[in-house]
């Protein structure tokens, strides 16, 4: 239960005194309303929740009685106040002219109230309720995000368990604006990331993923899915994801996603997604406790995915190339051994001097790949790719190391819209240098620092790698966005979302895209 659990409760026993369970269990809708923080007695409602109100003074007083008013956050649950919604959640957005920006959060407070209070609302009424409506709380996007964020859960794989009720219909109470349907589609796409991040490896072979996207945007007629097999691969002369998918039994695939709305050749973007489907950490074997998480390394590729899902969902017109490298990274007897050296489809010859830095080998093949192609704004690559950028910024915003100024600007002004924030982070030459310095390779996948115990600059080396696979002509139209810290949500960075796989930064990228064919 979260952490208005005690204020629900208070508000049961308020409410419930003559209210008899059998009458309870015929309860079938619920509603969402909302009111702003006050000092007394005298309840500031949002204009919705004032309307619906401002005939029933009995549920005022027991609004005054559960003292939600007084604290921003708070919410509380009433029952049987109305013929038609049995379940009333009410939620205390905070002051209503509270500033629309928080320079030292750097996001927009107001709607991230918004989305806290429909994420509440829903999980609060979820388990009574076959429906849910919810009010806009005068911004239905963020409506509709908080509210279909909340209404999932990944339970397929459980089977003898005791059968869980299904989710409730969620919808905006007093019918669905177009603001709203933008919200709710930018949410199932990050559900849709979510729920494959937290997949079994076992189920989620590269197989079995690559079957998943196809079906996925087999509804969408401008989409196209082509997926490449091992053969291919080779003929490629991927060497550098060819060694990373040595170790492992299940064949690699390379899935390329091509959304073109337009009658144009060329690309207005390209996606790359890092797509290991487990990383044990090959030969350099992960510590056994690190390991279940690995299941989402495939966070980039899932977040390409959603990504793509959502811009087709909403008819963007915006000619997209996704490539998903998807393979194992595993400890087999071809696996590769720490110091080989390999010959990536750049020409550069690669030393491996860690196998479990296998992110950015598969990467910069998928990298060199996409570059064959017409682009015109530039490339956006993202990827589970370092824990050295969870200790920077743990959950609180994904890692930006962005050679283009104009892509950079415009995912750090949409990451403080959708409260899923980007951090520039710096390309400096001395990280160029740490990857370049090998003996007996052009280049080196783990650098050559002589810190003895630990990697300094962890993550801006692995970008450094990476960058070394851009070719001139996208040096400058080129982001890099580390997303290994806000990968799952352990430590509730994101009170509206649950502990677990969290689908970011699919929004704020959604968002990003869309702005840009806008400008």
């Amino acid at each position: 239960m979260n952490r208005c659990a005690n204020t629900l409760l208070r508000a049961f026993h308020l409410s419930t005194n003559s209210l008899s369970f059998s009458r309870m269990s015929s309860i079938k809708k619920g509603l969402v309303l909302g009111l702003y923080k006050s000092i007394d007695s005298d309840i500031k409602f949002t204009p919705t929740a004032d309307k619906f109100c401002s005939n029933n003074d009995g549920l005022k007083k027991k609004i005054i009685l559960s003292q939600i008013h007084e604290k921003e956050g708070k919410s509380a649950l009433f029952f049987d106040e109305d013929e038609v919604y049995k379940y009333i959640v009410f939620y205390n957005l905070g002051d209503h002219n509270g500033p629309d920006f928080d320079e030292i959060e750097g996001l927009n407070p107001i709607k991230e109230n918004v989305r806290h209070a429909a994420y509440t609302g829903v999980l609060t009424l979820s388990e009574f309720v076959d429906v849910v409506e919810i009010e806009d709380f005068e911004d239905s996007m963020c409506s509709a995000e908080g509210a279909t964020l909340a209404n999932m859960r990944f339970d397929e794989m459980k089977v003898t368990s005791k059968k869980k009720k299904s989710l409730p219909k969620i919808t905006q109470y007093k019918g669905e604006s177009p603001h709203w349907k933008i919200g709710s589609i930018l949410s199932t796409g990050q559900n849709i990331a979510r729920r494959l991040m937290e997949m079994p490896a076992n189920v989620l072979t590269p197989t079995k993923y690559a079957e998943e996207v196809v079906q996925l945007f087999s509804k969408f007629d401008d989409v196209k899915v082509n997926v490449y097999d091992e053969k291919w691969i080779k003929e490629q002369k991927m060497g550098m994801f060819l060694s990373v998918a040595a170790g492992s039994a299940e064949p690699p695939k390379f899935v390329e996603i091509l959304y073109k709305p337009k009658a144009l050749s060329k690309y207005d973007i390209g996606l790359v997604g890092k797509g290991i489907t487990h990383d044990t950490g090959g030969i350099s074997l992960k510590p056994s406790s690190s390991m279940p998480d690995m299941r989402a390394d495939m966070g980039g590729s899932a977040n390409v995915v959603s990504t793509m899902y959502n811009l087709a969902s909403l008819g963007t017109k915006i000619n997209i190339i996704g490539c998903l490298p998807i393979t194992e990274n595993m400890p087999g007897g071809k696996a590769t051994k720490p110091s080989d050296i390999v010959i990536s489809r750049s020409g550069k010859s690669v030393q491996i001097d860690n196998t479990d830095a296998e992110g950015r080998l598969v990467l910069g093949d998928a990298l060199d790949y996409i570059q064959d192609f017409d682009i015109v704004h530039g490339i956006i690559e993202m990827s589970t790719l370092t824990g050295a950028q969870a200790v920077a910024l743990g959950e609180g915003a994904t890692g930006m190391f962005s050679t283009c100024k104009k892509l950079s600007d415009i995912l750090v002004k949409c990451g403080e819209v959708s409260g899923d924030r980007m951090w520039p982070m710096p390309y400096y030459k001395m990280y160029t240098k740490l990857m370049t310095k090998s003996t007996n390779a052009d280049v080196n996948n783990i650098g050559c620092s002589r810190w003895e115990k630990i990697n300094p600059a962890g993550a801006c080396q692995a970008a450094a790698f990476l960058k070394e696979f851009i070719r001139d002509k996208y040096a400058k139209k080129y982001v890099h966005l580390d997303i290994a810290g806000v990968m799952d949500n352990k430590c509730e960075g994101v009170p509206y979302l649950p502990t677990g796989f969290s689908g970011r930064p699919t929004r704020t990228v959604t968002r990003a895209l869309e702005y840009l064919v806008k400008i």
